[in-house]
C-alpha cells in the first residue's frame, strides 16, 4: 500500500513539473515574439557572379614578353608580360568587373605559373572591349606561351560606361 501513495505522489509530481515547464516555455515564447519585432532595412542588391560567361568571347589576344631582372640581385632573372586583348559580349546582359584568368606555359605545354587580373570595366550586350596594356610581373624566366580565360564577371547594370 505504501508503495502505491509513493508511487502516485512521485508521478503527481512529474507530471506537474513538466505542466509547469510547458506552460513556461510558451510564456516565454510569446515574449519573444514580442520583444523582436525590429526595423526592416532594403539593402541594395548585390550584383550577381557568373563563373565562365559563356556570353564572353576572347576573340583576339597577344603576349609580348620581356626580360627582366631583379635590381638587388642582377643574377635573378624574370619575366614580364604585356598583353592585349580584345573581348567580344555575345549575350544579352552587360558585364562588369572582369576577372582573367593567365596560364603560362613553358616550351612542352606544361603550366608554370598561374595568375589572375582584374577589368574593372564594363561591356554591354553586342559590344567589344579593349584592353590594350595588362601587364603581368615576375613570371617564370622559363615562360614560352599562355593561355587567357575569362574567369568570372559580375552580371548588371554598367558601373563605368
Amino acid at each position: 500500500m505504501i508503495r502505491k501513495s509513493v508511487f502516485w505522489t512521485i508521478t503527481l509530481i512529474l507530471a506537474l513539473a513538466l505542466a509547469y515547464l510547458i506552460i513556461q516555455g510558451r510564456r516565454m515564447e510569446k515574449k519573444q515574439a514580442a520583444r523582436s519585432t525590429g526595423v526592416v532595412r532594403e539593402y541594395k542588391p548585390t550584383p550577381t557572379r557568373a563563373l565562365a560567361p559563356c556570353d564572353l568571347d576572347i576573340f583576339l589576344q597577344t603576349m609580348m614578353l620581356e626580360k627582366e631582372s631583379d635590381p638587388s640581385d642582377p643574377s635573378k632573372e624574370f619575366r614580364t608580360a604585356r598583353h592585349a586583348i580584345k573581348l567580344r559580349n555575345n549575350g544579352r546582359v552587360s558585364y562588369n568587373k572582369i576577372q582573367f584568368l593567365f596560364e603560362y606555359l613553358n616550351q612542352y605545354g606544361e603550366v608554370l605559373e598561374t595568375r589572375t587580373c582584374a577589368a574593372d570595366r564594363s561591356i554591354s550586350p553586342g559590344s567589344i572591349l579593349e584592353l590594350p596594356d595588362i601587364k603581368i610581373q615576375k613570371l617564370p624566366k622559363d615562360t614560352k606561351n599562355y593561355r587567357a580565360a575569362v574567369l568570372c564577371a559580375d552580371i548588371g547594370p554598367d558601373s563605368q560606361r
